[in-house]
């Protein structure tokens, strides 16, 4: 047994020994450029010529120096050429400072010996403390007898003794090191984790640190023997080299290691190169380009293989053979002037799971974009094309999954500019003029254009007592152009350039009352408030424009973040009619600690029911269901919010989302309920449970655990996700241990468990064990 380490630590110390060890001798030639031979020792006497012998002929006498000494008391002794200098010494020399209680300075040799409390701060604000330095007349060169180095980092050096020479290395014997802290109330126990060697050399001209002959220690238990590897100094902050491998274990893979190389082009261009290398299919490359220029920058990712592609999962899952797999992201973006820039996005994959396949992306929908936009205080103008790929299931050809999807549109062109009038300009408000025009193609499918103009009025004013108003009108105008499917054809062909203008006007008014009163509950001071809220919208009756195409409208959902808005549809495709009024209350009490407990509660009046929304959306009669929020955290310790939406009617619930944890850091529950019964804009039916529950637990000093699952309810319901992370974290040091469950159904990817290791050193890197999927 070791003895003075508490049990977490022998378990920690134990995985050390179990999982890192092996990697030990992998993880060295990854750091290292090169492997040169350790130096032999050099003799300082090669680079300071030592007096024999030094006769004191006559008595020193007291002398104001001109040297660049600072000090309580210096003596020359003239006839030996030797200056003294004693009590809280400082010698400046190009850029290089010393400091000591005591210097002697040889004249005739050229060179200086500091006694007690010494400390050699140079250029790149390094300190080397000692008792007992011999150093060159420029500080350079020397010998150092009980060494310590603090570099610019807060990492330390440690050695018997040490030599700077040739301007430019320090070769510390019998050293060690390490980034951790100190313990502030025992600083001789071992730090976390240190690197003993019996040779280090700092290059501090080409910024590098060299390890020989070396043995990694966890809390002073060695761990790991390396003969040589080398790693840049602090000052560092970017340069050319191997970059440490990640590693990776599944089923349709299976092992792969990543291999980086990091190219620093110039200090306004790189490049990091991959090479993947895998045992059951072919490599893959890999790169990302990154460039800044005066005015902007642009970065370019991609990567290649030919390797074998899968379609479908589980029991449906297809082998499709070798296929050419790549992926390419790009994003570019410039400053013309003050005003304006310019830019693009291109992203683009070859088939729908390779990016998920080789841990690239999650993305399911890539957009791509070249635009053109001006920024003039308020205003904004926006000259733009766009283009999708969608890789959902079931949207792509399997034999080319690059054949365009009838939904994926291409936009172009989109115009759009909005302007916005000095404050006060009529009837005490602003205007807005918004201007839109843009073509959307599908081919196959139905092409859109659309030229819209809107101009609106606002004004807002707090009026005596405190009441608060806000008032806006609007007119627009839309004009469409766009195919239309004929249902009386058998072979449902689209009609070509149906035309269609529509107006709309809308009138919105919205007035609140905040009151608030001082309250003393529980012996703390409090803040009661409470906010009646009434609003109304006249606008003409619209119903539900199904002739028209609906491009931005179709992602609704009602809650009461928009229960006072002019249209509640995220578009204008889709436009909220009709007259009605909007009403609803905040209330609150919160301490000066931020706790709070606070509910939002409201409703909508439609005067007429014209079915402008479909059923089950919670607008669809004239009541609209009851929406709102409650938020009860009282203290740091408790946090829940509940938002919802409730049947105006039965005020059986139709959506839900529950978020509620509680419990200090040693154990804090936490779950994320999610209810909706709904209908979307397109008439389909969207019923979700759906439960996100676990808990963090910080414990010890620097652990913690955290088990997480999320599952789906209903006849088909399953657990989609469960994770399991334990963490230790310090100054210096991480270490996670990741198992992970992953049972959600994605096209050519394989469902299964998976686990994986990582530690972190500083100023060392990373090493991953293999992720083990099944």
């Amino acid at each position: 047994m070791i003895k003075g380490l508490s049990l977490k630590n022998r378990l920690l110390i134990f995985i050390y020994c179990l999982l890192f060890a092996p990697l030990a001798f992998s993880v060295a030639p990854v750091l290292a450029l090169d492997s040169p031979e350790e130096p032999e020792n050099p003799s300082i006497k090669n680079h300071i010529d030592y007096p024999e012998q030094i006769e004191n002929e006559s008595a020193p006498q007291k002398k104001q120096s001109n040297l660049p000494f600072i000090a309580n008391e210096i003596t020359y002794d003239e006839s030996a050429g030797i200056i003294k200098a004693i009590g809280d010494v400082q010698i400046q020399y190009d850029n290089r400072k010393l400091i000591a209680d005591e210097i002697t300075y040889y004249e005739k040799q050229k060179y200086a010996v500091a006694r007690g409390h010494v400390k050699l701060i140079d250029q790149q604000g390094n300190i080397v403390f000692a008792d007992y330095m011999e150093l060159n007349q420029d500080f350079t060169d020397g010998f150092i007898d009980q060494v310590k180095v603090l570099l610019s980092d807060n990492s330390r050096f440690a050695a018997v003794d040490a030599e700077r020479y040739e301007g430019r290395y320090m070769r510390l014997n019998k050293g060690v090191y390490s980034p951790c802290d100190l313990c502030e109330t025992d600083p001789q126990k071992p730090v976390f984790w240190q690197v003993k060697s019996r040779t280090i050399v700092h290059d501090q001209e080409n910024q590098d640190i060299y390890h020989y002959n070396s043995t990694l220690e966890v809390k002073g238990i060695p761990i790991a023997y390396v003969p040589y590897f080398s790693h840049p100094d602090p000052a560092v902050k970017r340069r050319s080299g191997f970059l440490v491998p990640s590693f990776a274990y599944g089923t349709d893979l299976g092992m792969v290691l990543r291999n980086y190389y990091y190219w620093d082009i110039a200090p306004d261009q790189d490049f990091t190169g991959e090479l993947g290398l895998i045992t059951k299919d072919n490599p893959f490359v890999g790169g990302e380009y990154r460039k800044r220029f005066t005015s902007g920058e642009i970065n370019v990712q991609s990567s290649y293989t030919y390797a074998e592609r899968y379609r479908g999962s589980g029991d449906h899952k297809q082998n499709l053979g070798k296929k050419h797999r790549a992926h390419l992201f790009t994003t570019g973006e410039f400053d013309l002037n003050t005003n304006w820039r310019w830019g693009f996005d291109y992203n683009r994959v070859s088939d729908e799971s390779y990016l998920k396949n080789y841990q690239i992306s999650r993305k399911d929908i890539l957009q791509s974009d070249l635009f053109l936009e001006r920024f003039d205080m308020k205003d904004y103008s926006r000259i733009a094309a766009y283009d999708f790929q969608d890789l959902r299931p079931s949207t792509n050809d399997p034999d080319d999954p690059l054949i365009r999807h009838k939904d994926d549109p291409i936009v172009l062109p989109w115009l759009y500019n909005q302007y916005f009038s000095p404050d006060n300009v009529f009837l005490g408000g602003r205007f807005e003029i918004e201007n839109e025009f843009f073509h959307i193609n599908r081919s196959p499918g139905a092409d859109t254009n659309r030229l819209s103009a809107k101009i609106g009025w606002e004004r807002a004013d707090i009026l005596p007592y405190g009441l608060l108003t806000k008032t806006n009108a609007m007119w627009r105008i839309d004009a469409y152009v766009f195919d239309k499917r004929d249902d009386t054809n058998p072979k449902r062909e689209f009609k070509q350039d149906v035309t269609r203008v529509r107006q709309f006007e809308q009138f919105d008014a919205q007035i609140s009352y905040p009151l608030y009163q001082d309250l003393n509950l529980f012996g703390a001071d409090h803040q009661h408030t409470i906010e009646p809220i009434f609003g109304v919208s006249i606008a003409p009756n619209v119903g539900q424009e199904d002739d028209l195409p609906n491009e931005d409208s179709k992602d609704f959902e009602f809650d009461y973040n928009n229960l006072f808005v002019e249209n509640r549809f995220t578009g204008v495709d889709r436009l909220e009619g009709g007259h009605r009024l909007k009403y609803g209350i905040k209330t609150g009490i919160y301490n000066m600690n931020g706790g709070e407990t606070s509910l939002y509660i409201g409703q909508s009046y439609r005067f007429r029911n014209d079915n402008t929304f479909r059923r089950h959306t919670g607008l669809e009669g004239h009541f609209s269901d009851y929406v709102g929020t409650f938020v009860f955290r009282p203290s740091t310790y408790f946090d829940a919010d509940y938002d919802f939406r409730f049947d105006e009617k039965n005020f059986s619930p139709r959506m839900q989302n529950i978020h509620a944890s509680a419990g200090p850091k040693i154990f804090r529950p936490t779950i994320n309920f999610l209810y909706i019964n709904q209908r979307n804009i397109d008439d389909k039916r969207d019923v979700r449970k759906e439960l996100n529950y676990g808990f963090v637990s910080h414990f010890g000093n620097g652990w913690s655990v955290s088990p997480t699952a999320r599952r789906k309810f209903g006849k088909d319901g399953e657990t989609l996700q469960a994770n399991l992370a334990i963490t230790y974290e310090n100054e210096c040091f991480k270490f996670v241990a990741l198992a992970e469950r992953d049972m959600t159904k994605r096209s050519g990817v394989s469902r299964g468990e998976s686990f994986y290791l990582q530690f972190f050193f500083k100023t060392l890197g990373s090493v991953e064990t293999p992720k083990y999927k099944r």
